[in-house]
């Protein structure tokens, strides 16, 4: 975690209400914005780009869906 060693307790608990908040507010309203999640490690802009237009169907497709709000590309 980010914080330091003695609000690391209130950080956690607080960052599980912002998740929980978070879920209910995606159960309410939907996904948005969607995002890309790009689970590729360090590696060059080409990779990156490589990986995109690979998924570019993929995508497409998940964006178009509304109950899609995270696409993971590997």
């Amino acid at each position: 975690m980010r914080s330091c060693a003695t609000t690391r307790r209130n950080t956690i608990s607080s960052s599980s209400r912002r998740d929980d908040d978070f879920q209910r507010l995606v159960a309410a309203r939907g996904y948005r914005p969607h995002l890309i999640h790009l689970a590729l490690g360090n590696g060059s802009n080409e990779l990156v780009l490589a990986a995109l237009l690979a998924a570019a169907d993929r995508l497409e497709l998940a964006f178009d869906d509304p109950a899609t709000g995270v696409v993971v590309i590997e």
